[in-house]
């Protein structure tokens, strides 16, 4: 199902809501990429970095097209260096994914598939070879393109109701990106937070 499958981590970014790097945050005695990675792992994907190289990081790394940032460069540059893989696109910021949902949404067909939950979920999503042409003519229109625009023109959204029948309840793409959150994880964890997560 997941075979030829790469899983992207976006870790390029500069961490300023957090004040320090997201990717080597600790969280229960690991970095918050160390459990993205197992994540993607047991989902059967193979790991990709899109970011800089940090200590004792093993996954392939990407760079972000010149000129380009944010989420849509980092799977760009992903597209480009595999451009024969579809790609799952997940944050380095989110300890709590289910690898169970990440091969339920690889089982949904289509270029493009991502859970609906109060918005689209663009970073946890599936993101097939066929909307690379697409996804250079947004990268091509502005540089740091959303990806939501990508979605807007054939993307599959998937409901509450299917999502939760996979056993998800939103904390798949929680994300640890300040201080005050990553707190309040570390406290609850292995568990996400009290009042975090749809209900």
């Amino acid at each position: 199902m997941a075979r030829g499958t790469i899983g992207v981590v976006l870790a390029g970014g500069a961490g300023s809501r957090m004040g320090a790097d997201k990717a080597l945050v600790p969280l229960g005695g690991r970095r918050l990429i160390d459990h993205v990675l197992d994540a993607l792992a047991a989902a059967g994907l193979e790991p990709v970095v899109a970011g800089p190289a940090r200590p004792g990081l093993t996954a392939p790394l990407v760079a972000d097209p010149p000129g380009t940032a944010g989420p849509a460069a980092g799977l760009a540059a992903a597209m480009r260096a595999y451009p024969d893989r579809d790609v799952v696109l997940v944050g380095t910021d989110q300890p709590y994914l289910r690898p169970a949902t990440l091969r339920a949404l690889l089982d949904v067909p289509g270029p493009l598939v991502a859970p609906f939950d109060r918005r689209r979920q663009t970073l946890c999503a599936v993101y097939r070879v066929e909307c690379a042409p697409a996804l250079e003519a947004l990268l091509a229109a502005r540089p740091a393109p959303s990806l939501q625009r990508l979605f807007d023109d054939g993307g599959h959204d998937i409901p509450e109701a299917t999502w939760r029948s996979w056993g998800e309840d939103g904390r798949s793409w929680l994300s640890i990106d300040t201080p005050e959150t990553l707190a309040a994880a570390a406290h609850a964890w292995p568990e996400p937070p009290p009042g975090t997560m749809t209900e």
